[in-house]
């Protein structure tokens, strides 16, 4: 399985999106699918993770995360 499921906590909406992305891809990569298929724009968002206290480079493969289960991250557009 080369899935990951990822609870974005969006900050400006205060709302919460669950997705599941390809983890062989980068975040941006994913983002542009998401976009194609529910039409929400979040490909300027920046990517947080509450955890690290870090945001994350949108243009690795999410696998280098080394993610495990459901992850929470926090969603700035």
């Amino acid at each position: 399985m080369n899935q990951v499921l990822i609870r974005f906590k969006k900050i400006k909406e205060n709302e919460v999106m669950e997705v599941c992305f390809d983890e062989r891809l980068s975040f941006m990569d994913n983002l542009k699918l998401l976009k194609e298929i529910n039409n929400e724009d979040h490909l300027k968002g920046r990517i947080y993770d509450p955890i690290k206290r870090i945001f994350l480079d949108r243009k690795v493969p999410i696998s280098q995360f080394g993610f495990k289960g459901i992850i929470s991250l926090h969603l700035f557009d």
